[in-house]
This record gives C-alpha cells, structure tokens and sequence, in this order.
C-alpha cells in the first residue's frame, strides 16, 4: 500500500488514496479469506513515543475506511504502529519524511 499516504502529523488520509484504498478493498473481496496486519509508519521528526502513538492512529484510520467505507470486515485487519522503525528511505529531506508517512497492508 505504498500509494496510501498521510498528511504531516495527522492521521488523515490524503485525497490521493482513495482510489489506491478502492482497489484494495475490491481485491480484498475477492479474496474473503485472507486477514491483514494494517501497518502505519512515520517519519523520524519528533519524539520516538509520539511517533508510534501517530502510527498506530495512521493504522486504525485506515482500518476504519476500510471497513467503514469499503465494507472490509473489521476482524480481518489488525491495526499496529511500528513509528520510524521501517524506514524505506531517508529521512534528510521532505521528500524522503513523505513516502515515510504511509500505512501498508501485510498478509497475516
């Protein structure tokens, strides 16, 4: 779910995801079965706790339009923060901190 993407300390997904999320929750049911871990990441500015309480946010709005939005059965995902601790790239510039921000979806 790289495309899924979160404003700068905020748990508000970007206009920009809605239609990765539509197609998410469309091969989602297709495949009713399968349950998923809803993974949120941050940046390295700010404090470490702060950046996982924003995480585990991130994770539960997703889940919540998932579910809410999509019809996705809410005991199929698993909403967890992991904070910086994933990183995919740098954090030394704007650039690098806003592909940070974003929630992936894991299969459990």
């Amino acid at each position: 779910m790289k495309d899924v993407n979160i404003e700068l300390d905020k748990v508000t997904i970007t206009v920009s995801s809605g239609k990765v999320l539509a197609n998410i929750a469309m091969y989602m049911k297709a495949n009713p079965s399968s349950k998923y871990f809803v993974v949120g990441h941050t940046d390295t500015q700010g404090k470490f706790d702060y950046n996982m309480d924003l995480s585990n946010r991130r994770a539960a709005a997703v889940k919540a339009s998932l579910a809410r939005d999509h019809g996705i059965a809410a005991e199929r995902l698993e909403a967890r923060g992991v904070g910086p601790l994933s990183p995919t790239t740098t954090n030394g510039n704007e650039a690098g901190r806003a592909e940070k921000r974003r929630v992936e979806l894991v299969l459990r």
